[in-house]
């Protein structure tokens, strides 16, 4: 299994990632298969090089690539701090993931050109 899993594997060699080659899930995270079952990559190596996961446990990218599979690269947090973590990130964004400004208002962080844009699409949809 580990020959397979490595053959999926593109090392690059400035950051260290070891980028996934194979079926990326619509999140960005590898996806390899262990029978018929499809299991996220980062976990699988995670496991082939330090052991099992404890079941109360996630395994971070401390790289933050949601592709890398280098067994350096990962972590193992409790779920926990891992949405903390995401907290953090999403905090610090100021733009929307196709560049527009983030506007905060009624204690939230919105898109405003995305979001009305998003209300003509339904208006059209679901007014007849």
């Amino acid at each position: 299994m580990l020959e397979r899993f490595m053959n999926k594997v593109s090392p690059e060699p400035n950051s260290g990632c070891w980028l996934w080659d194979a079926h990326v899930s619509k999140d960005g995270y590898g996806r390899f298969g262990v029978g018929r079952v499809a299991h996220e990559a980062h976990r699988i190596s995670y496991k082939l090089f330090n052991g099992e996961i404890p079941k109360d446990m996630c395994v971070d990218h401390i790289c933050k690539i949601r592709s890398c599979v280098n067994p350096n690269h990962l972590r193992l947090l409790t779920r926990s701090e891992n949405s903390k973590n995401q907290i953090n990130a999403n905090s610090k964004k100021t733009h929307c993931k196709l560049g527009h400004d983030l506007i905060f208002n009624y204690g939230r962080r919105y898109c405003k050109i995305c979001q009305s844009e998003a209300s003509k699409r339904y208006r059209k949809r679901n007014i007849k």
